[in-house]
């Protein structure tokens, strides 16, 4: 690990730092890497062929994925969730969508609504959980009205309130009526135990810097293996001959199209090496994301946002004050405490909204696995003493 500065770092949800050394060292070791991928049949091509295939194997044995052909790396979670989105919806799909998405998952629904699907929401349950009752009335009343929904999107958990979803829930309703299930799980990973498989979701992507640790620029995308999409993005793999350029969907290749980005996959694959070693992280954070969460519910002026202490939830509080708007409470906590957090809506508009933060949005803090309980002493310190300033 990178030797710690004054700072308290407490914004790992936008991207989780310091980072495991072995991850800048895999990102060396693989810029000196001849040849690509694909790309020929000689050694230095075979080597790069082995690295991914074995960086592939790691993510997928961390995310409970059997078949490796069906965890693919995209350029990070954002690309995926669009690539999926418009690789699987048609004009004329109607999907449900719950409430409170990030924009990676509604500015690409959005654009496609334009082009004729249809979007049916779900409204969100206190503590900003999706409303498990009122998905179940929207997809009965479709079935009987023998308009079947194409898809129930959900995020896995909320990088806005904090809510971790209950998303086996989600994809048990969503086959029932058949439908299927994507999940954006950029804040999950790395947090809590996935077992996508398991899960059964169709469709789950996320980032590769946040709670994987690894580094910007990589993210992954597990498809089902009766999930397929159109291809929306066309590359120049070796696969494929004269007479019919388009490729065939042959798993993985066909949804990473272009040079490997084998710097960040093997960085990717290093940071999941280190939360692997230390398999009490999660619970370290969780501890630590719980304990400030309670503490900070307790100071006067303050108002955490989302689930309660005692609810699922993700190691990042959001909070407001009553007199000192999220921007300005943000510069204090880093100018006269070196905490670095992050104001504003965090890419979720309509979370600030069913939270009740819209406009100005909140300050939210998020932790690592290399937090401290003193650090977390110091946080509860300086909110408190800001929060009564007047």
């Amino acid at each position: 690990m990178k030797e710690r500065t004054s700072i308290i770092y407490a914004n790992n949800a936008t991207t989780s730092w310091p980072k495991p050394t072995g991850v800048a060292e895999a990102m060396v070791h693989a810029l000196d890497c001849k040849g690509s991928a694909n790309r020929g049949g000689g050694q230095s091509s075979v080597e790069v062929e082995h690295l991914m295939q074995h960086a592939r194997a790691v993510c997928a044995r961390y995310l409970g994925v059997t078949d490796l052909d069906n965890l693919m790396f995209v350029p990070s979670a954002t690309h995926g969730l669009n690539m999926v989105l418009q690789g699987y919806l048609k004009p004329g799909d109607a999907v449900i969508v719950a409430r409170a998405e990030h924009n990676a998952v509604l500015r690409p629904l959005f654009a496609l609504q334009q082009k004729g699907i249809e979007l049916v929401w779900v409204p969100m349950a206190p503590g900003g959980y999706i409303d498990l009752a009122e998905l179940e009335e929207l997809l009965k009343i479709g079935e009987e009205q023998g308009r079947s929904f194409k898809a129930v999107i959900c995020r896995h958990g909320s990088n806005a309130s904090g809510a971790l979803q209950p998303l086996g829930d989600v994809v048990l309703l969503a086959h029932q009526y058949g439908a299927v299930a994507i999940s954006d799980g950029a804040q999950v990973a790395g947090h809590v135990p996935v077992n996508l498989e398991q899960l059964e979701v169709d469709a789950w992507v996320c980032s590769g810097h946040k709670g994987l640790l690894g580094p910007k620029g990589i993210g992954l995308m597990y498809l089902a293996p009766q999930f397929d999409l159109d291809i929306t993005v066309w590359g120049g793999t070796g696969y494929g001959d004269a007479d019919y350029l388009c490729e065939d969907h042959i798993r993985p290749i066909c949804y990473e199209v272009g040079t490997e980005p084998l710097p960040a996959v093997c960085g990717l694959q290093a940071g999941i090496e280190w939360l692997e070693m230390h398999p009490d992280a999660y619970k370290h954070t969780d501890r630590l994301g719980t304990e400030l969460r309670r503490r900070l519910a307790g100071i006067e002026g303050i108002r955490v946002l989302g689930p309660t202490e005692n609810t699922p939830h993700l190691p990042l509080v959001p909070f407001v004050c009553e007199h000192i708007p999220p921007k300005v409470f943000g510069v204090a906590l880093e100018q006269k405490y070196g905490i670095i957090s992050r104001t504003g809506m965090h890419c979720s508009p309509d979370a600030a909204k069913v939270l009740g933060a819209y406009p100005e949005g909140s300050v939210r803090l998020s932790l690592g696995p290399f937090n401290t309980a003193e650090e977390i002493d110091a946080i509860v310190a300086a909110v408190t003493e800001i929060a009564a300033t007047r």
